[in-house]
């Protein structure tokens, strides 16, 4: 029985994918077993899974129709044998120590969560990001008290406290079994930032490492580079998700994460989008007055961002759009 089970959700991945699984089936760390869930994909990725498991018994592929990524990670869940799980996507790949680090830490802590840090890698340049919380072990009471707190925003508009990735970590599976179904299948902005926060409300012990192994490929036409005029309607099914999180500490957090999403859909309309000034100006206006964004300006508490950032929770509160515009 593997200790371990690795989930990559697969999409027309073909180009990056037979690097992501050499990175995984080379770990230093030999038991487990690595589900790769084909989901739907229309190029070659399906024959290239299914050439791997006839070379690897660690490899099991399972195909099923495009449901999305949650759903993905959903169904490798649900075959997964391991007591623990990790996530890889599949235009990623990670450093042959990882899955020894996370698994040690978890074996030596008795850890439901061991979360790691990320390196971001793009054609210009490569950086390490480490979790802004101290490396330690935290139990129950320690992660109400000091993770919980400063989770989602560490300090400023969006500083993450604990990075939210779950590429990043390695859970225990009885916490995502707990976590996942809270979370819908067509969430897909933010959706890691709703399962590592059920999944952290639902453990008795996290761990935080100082290592980064995980190497995330920033694509030109990935979701946060590339415009989508749909992109406030998803940024409110994450709310509705996590707005349901029974927590004081963590839904404070959540009213100034909108308002720094929202600034983001707003500013995607003005320097990303292919709109004449009348037309970006008619967008951010539709965006300003949708009840969601009524509500997070008029709750969040913003006492503590800088001067530049105040200035844009209030340009926006205020449907001062001609000066957002030229702010941005």
């Amino acid at each position: 029985m593997p200790e371990l089970s690795i989930i990559v959700p697969i999409y027309n991945g073909a180009e990056y994918l037979e690097k992501c699984i050499d990175s995984i089936l080379t770990q230093s760390y030999k038991n487990f077993e690595l589900i790769l869930v084909d989901d739907g994909s229309t190029d070659a990725s399906l024959s290239i899974c299914e050439r791997y498991a006839e070379a690897d018994s660690r490899v099991v592929v399972y195909h099923k129709e495009n449901g999305g990524l949650v759903a993905a990670r959903k169904s490798g869940l649900s075959l997964a044998k391991g007591e623990y799980i990790g996530f890889v996507d599949c235009d990623d790949y990670i450093d042959d120590d990882m899955y020894s680090n996370l698994i040690q830490h978890a074996v030596d802590n008795g850890s439901d969560i061991v979360a790691s840090g990320i390196i971001y890698d793009n054609v210009f340049s490569r950086k390490e990001s480490l979790n802004r919380i101290k490396k330690g072990s935290y139990d129950k009471k320690l992660i109400k008290d000091e993770i919980i707190p400063k989770m989602l925003i560490y300090s400023g508009f969006v500083n993450y406290g604990i990075i939210p990735g779950v590429v990043t970590k390695a859970f225990k599976r009885s916490v995502l079994e707990k976590a996942l179904p809270n979370v819908d299948n067509d969430i897909t902005i933010g959706e890691d930032v709703a399962i590592t926060a059920y999944s952290i409300m639902n453990c008795n012990s996290l761990s935080v490492i100082d290592s980064a192994s995980y190497h995330y490929i920033q694509h030109e036409n990935s979701m946060v580079r590339v415009f989508n005029p749909k992109r406030i309607e998803k940024i409110e099914k994450l709310y509705e998700c996590i707005s349901k999180i029974d927590c004081e500490a963590y839904q404070k957090q959540v009213t100034l994460y909108m308002c720094y999403l929202i600034f983001n859909a707003v500013a995607a309309c003005v320097k990303k989008s292919n709109y004449s000034k009348k037309e970006a100006k008619a967008a951010v206006k539709s965006i300003l007055e949708r009840d969601l964004s009524k509500k997070v300006f008029s709750q969040a508490d913003f006492s503590s961002l800088s001067f530049k950032n105040k200035i844009k929770i209030i340009l926006m509160k205020h449907n001062l759009i001609s000066l957002l515009m030229m702010l941005l």
